[in-house]
């Protein structure tokens, strides 16, 4: 028996929110706190919204000074991340122009290109990267954009 769950996205609240998360992506000084605190005030439940809340604990990871810190916060970030993609990874309901699965799947495939080997995620992006690609309908001109920028870094290799 399936169960039908609804998630109630406030739009206008993601939008901002989404917002604060690129400026902190960027390492724009406190965007990363701005940005948790706006993702907190979003249904906790949805998966475009734990994806995201991953990914700023991921940065938190990125900011800490201490390596315990950045590797238990990436860690933690890693898996919030993971929940996401098995909640929302198939999902077709869509957030403006966007289906969820392909922005849950922009975000984690971003997050783990650009983490440093010792994580041990550069497959999975590369794997996420290659699905996004193939896919025939991009919801967006933007995310196809974010889907060129993964695939650049990818190419990079993997980050010591």
């Amino acid at each position: 028996m399936f169960s039908s769950v609804s998630y109630a996205l406030d739009e206008g609240k993601f939008f901002k929110a989404q917002k604060i998360f690129f400026a902190a992506r960027a390492g724009s000084d406190g965007a990363v706190e701005k940005a948790s605190n706006a993702f907190a005030k979003l249904d906790r439940k949805d998966p475009v919204v734990m994806v995201y809340k991953g990914a700023i604990k991921a940065l938190e990871g990125r900011d800490s000074w201490m390596p315990w810190n950045k590797i238990g916060l990436v860690e933690d970030g890693l898996d919030i991340i993971d929940k996401a993609l098995k909640k929302g990874g198939n999902s077709k309901k869509k957030v403006k122009d966007a289906r969820y699965d392909i922005l849950i799947k922009v975000v984690a495939a971003s997050v783990m290109a650009d983490l440093p080997g010792i994580f041990k995620r550069h497959q999975e992006a590369i794997d996420l990267h290659q699905e996004l690609v193939e896919l025939k309908e991009f919801a967006s001109p933007d995310l196809k954009k974010h889907i060129k920028k993964i695939g650049k870094v990818l190419k990079k290799g993997v980050k010591k």
